[in-house]
């Protein structure tokens, strides 16, 4: 009897400790982010905006942008923003099976950006007004 108390208060300490293990800091804490993205006055209809930190402890985020719309997660801190989007330059390649595509949005928003937000922010919305 002595035995099988031991092994019952035996294994509830393993079933407490293992639920212990999983209660510490789910991470760093985030804040959504939001906006709208348009290039000469258009939504952008797809393309992708990275986001880079300045931190380097921090990690970079990427987020859809669809008809004009992106939204994320980030962390605290200085963000530099970079946009690209893609278009189709002609018909389809039978060979390929798509057809040409162009980065339309200029090296100054994406490769060369100089665009920022801070994170968190008095609001979570953050738009894009791009211009060639």
């Amino acid at each position: 009897m002595q035995q099988v108390s031991q092994r019952l208060r035996l294994a509830h300490l393993l079933i407490l400790s293992s639920a212990l293990a999983g209660c510490g800091p789910a991470g760093p804490t985030k804040y959504p982010v939001q906006g709208q993205v348009t290039f000469k006055g258009e939504p952008i209809v797809k393309g992708t905006m990275t986001l880079i930190p300045d931190s380097p402890a921090g990690r970079t985020a990427t987020a859809p942008i669809a008809d004009g719309k992106y939204s994320a997660e980030l962390t605290e801190g200085s963000w530099t923003v970079n946009v690209q989007a893609v278009r189709e330059t002609g018909p389809v390649i039978p060979a390929l099976g798509e057809a040409p595509r162009e980065q339309f949005i200029p090296a100054k928003y994406n490769r060369e950006s100089t665009l920022k937000i801070s994170v968190p922010s008095d609001e979570p919305e953050h738009n894009f007004a791009l211009e060639p």
